[in-house]
């Protein structure tokens, strides 16, 4: 699971720090998530089209959560 540019520009905007978006980024680009945790992350993420800021948060949460 690759993150494109835009995904971790609005991760950093939502986390408010951009090391910490990047480290996310990296763990999951390295795929150091869970592999039972991937299909939770996919599924939020694939609202983010659409995202509000809560959808958005959300999916930073879980993303957070999977790489915690």
């Amino acid at each position: 699971m690759a993150i494109d540019a835009t995904t971790q520009r609005s991760l950093e905007i939502a986390l408010g720090d951009k090391a910490k978006a990047a480290e996310v980024c990296d763990a999951i680009d390295a795929n150091t998530v869970d592999a039972d945790k991937l299909d939770t992350v996919a599924a939020v993420s694939t609202t983010t089209s659409e995202a509000t800021t809560t959808n958005l948060h959300t999916m930073v949460k879980a993303i957070v959560a999977a790489v915690a």
